[in-house]
């Protein structure tokens, strides 16, 4: 794909984009002068981030299941994000690190939720992220 499409797909701007294609996050290649990316470099890059999204709301970080950030386990039951960390920090909700943040595992969260009765959900998670799948 071309580089505007990139900057089409997650809705950046030209130095966004060139700066993420200089950092090597996917394989572009040079055909008749002009820069390519991988399409499939590309999804595979998509799939194990978070900081990116695309532009028609397709969830990034697949390759990591079904994880939550503390800010979205925050909005959910209506915490500050330092009470969403703290049930990481004490081990109460297991979780991932992924590029040098934490990620609350799903499974691990509904289970600790379901156990309960102190916290109530004020939304729901797919009402947060608000991603397609």
């Amino acid at each position: 794909m071309s580089v505007p499409d990139v900057m089409r797909i997650l809705g950046l701007g030209k130095t966004a984009t060139y700066r993420l294609i200089n950092q090597c996050r996917f394989k572009t290649y040079l055909v008749m002068g002009k820069m390519r990316v991988d399409v499939d470099s590309f999804e595979d890059w998509y799939s194990g981030q978070f900081h990116y999204e695309k532009v028609n709301g397709e969830r990034p970080g697949k390759k990591y299941g079904k994880t939550l950030s503390p800010l979205t386990v925050a909005k959910v039951l209506g915490i500050p994000r330092s009470t969403a960390n703290d049930l990481m920090n004490d081990g109460i909700v297991d979780f991932i690190w992924v590029d040098g943040k934490r990620r609350i595992k799903r499974e691990s969260f509904d289970k600790w939720y379901g156990s309960q009765t102190k916290y109530t959900k004020v939304k729901e998670i797919e009402e947060v992220e608000n991603y397609v799948d």
